[in-house]
């Protein structure tokens, strides 16, 4: 049976907070805090219920909770930043934390936080990470949610059922995936298409290479050897079979041009049987196409391959240093609750597979529960059995944060150059990708070089780790093994 949605309520039900005695010692009077999140989105669900919950506790506290696009906190939050009209806690998007964190305009939350070195003891390792939250021994930044995830398969129910095919029960090799879209093209006759691609999907690429066993990292490196692998025999087998899918004329027209949100709009709306895609798009469908149903399955490919994903997690959340006591209090208590088995449980709940939490009891408690609607649960448990957790050059010397700083990664990059091929702009598939490689290859040397100019102790042979194997997570311990 074909994990599928429809008809539900965009808004999962709420969830009753159990908020942690911090022992933080709270203001007496009346005390807003501003928090700036990333939204709308499941989030947005999670905020809702526990700032209510927080203000049933402690009526003297507002919280001004506003929300924008993550690509507007970008723009908007250097410029708050100069000018010190600053949310409290906030997102951090798109700015280094190592670059907020020089300039003096994070709190360390280890004087923000109650009882903290006991209290970060609940994360695992790669949620505080040093070079990426951690810097001088200090945190400046907390996640409540893992990038323990990764793209999917999704598709129409209806058109798929109708073609004969269910990836949900037995997932696509290649070939299969490759005649489903042409079936279903030739099913729709004109009116929509076997698959739709949004207009950079370099996540797509990757995940679906990896899935298919190429040895590489999201940013391109196969960890085992420290060098760039975009143009590995399966990368470019997987552009030729993209290539061999627009041939048959089963990709929706005018991909190249289709962002995100526009190849997700036109995919509830019945123009294509698939979509490679991930769980964000299930609370976007369930508020504005509740009737869509849809189907829920891992990459097609020939099986064995792991995604990997980097430490760090996403939705870093961090307190303005100017921020005053009373706020800098409230703050502190606040995330608090977001470390806690209480609130990465309710955080579980209401984001679902789009912002899985990072707790391992949370995720076994919300799977054995009836919490969650099926694509969500189909889709955690797709990323429990594939997506494992990679080695990264900022753990074993956090000096590469100035590497980071200073590199530059090439453009085009891979979303561009397969769209380049797919589009005909390019049409020497290994040779593109051979280019690719040769040309991060270089940024990331001169990058290095820049930080060692800089006084960074920094070398090349930190990118390599040869006892990486993408079918386990790559463990704290593993650090320290013989290569």
């Amino acid at each position: 049976m074909s994990t599928s949605s429809g008809g539900s309520s965009p808004k999962p039900a709420s969830v009753a907070f159990d908020l942690s005695e911090t022992g933080a010692t709270l203001p007496a009077g009346a005390t807003t805090v501003r928090w700036l999140n990333g939204g709308p989105g499941p989030k947005t669900y999670f905020f809702a219920d526990f700032i209510a919950a927080y203000r049933k506790k402690h009526p003297n506290v507002a919280v001004q909770y506003d929300e924008l696009p993550n690509n507007k906190i970008a723009e908007v939050l250097p410029i708050q930043l100069r000018g010190g009209d600053v949310a409290d806690v906030f997102l951090v998007v798109d700015v280094p934390i190592s670059e907020l964190v020089a300039g003096g305009r994070l709190a360390a939350l280890d004087d923000v936080i109650p009882n903290f070195a006991e209290w970060k003891k609940s994360f695992p390792f790669g949620t505080l990470t040093p070079g990426v939250q951690v810097f001088g021994g200090k945190t400046y930044a907390i996640t409540p949610s893992s990038d323990r995830r990764s793209t999917l398969l999704l598709h129409n129910a209806e058109y798929l059922q109708k073609a004969g095919y269910d990836p949900a029960a037995k997932p696509f090799t290649w070939d299969e995936f490759r005649a489903a879209a042409k079936k279903v093209t030739q099913q729709g006759e004109g009116k929509y298409f076997g698959l739709i691609l949004p207009q950079v999907f370099q996540g797509v690429v990757v995940n679906l290479a990896q899935l298919a066993g190429v040895r590489l990292a999201d940013n391109g490196i196969d960890w085992r050897t420290g060098e760039f692998n975009y143009h590995a025999d399966g990368m470019v087998a997987l552009v030729e079979l993209l290539l061999a899918i627009k041939a048959d004329g089963s990709l929706f027209p005018g991909f190249a041009s289709l962002k995100d949100e526009q190849a997700r709009a036109r995919m509830a709306q019945g123009a294509a049987g698939m979509i490679l895609s991930g769980p964000w798009n299930f609370p976007v469908w369930k508020e504005q196409n509740p009737a869509f149903k849809y189907g829920v399955s891992r990459l097609p490919g020939p099986g064995g391959g792991h995604v990997a994903y980097s430490v760090g997690g996403s939705n870093q959340f961090a307190v303005y240093a100017n921020a005053g006591a009373g706020q800098k209090a409230i703050a502190g208590d606040m995330l608090y609750q977001l470390g806690t088995e209480s609130g990465q449980l309710a955080w579980n709940r209401l984001t679902g597979a789009a912002d899985p939490a990072w707790s391992a009891q949370a995720m076994k408690d919300i799977l054995a529960s009836d919490a969650l609607d099926a694509p969500n649960r189909a889709a955690l448990k797709i990323f429990d059995e594939t997506v494992r957790l990679a080695p990264s050059p900022l753990v074993r010397n956090p000096d590469n944060e100035h590497v980071e700083l200073v590199l530059t990664p090439p453009k085009p990059n891979l979303g561009q150059v397969v769209q380049g091929v797919l589009t005909g702009q390019l049409t020497d598939v290994r040779k593109a990708l051979r280019d690719l490689s040769d040309r991060s290859e270089k940024a990331l040397d001169a990058a290095i070089a820049k930080a060692k100019s800089q006084g960074a102790d920094v070398s090349r042979d930190d990118w390599k780790f040869p006892n990486w194997d993408p079918a386990q997570d790559y463990a704290e311990a593993d650090y320290r093994k013989p290569a």
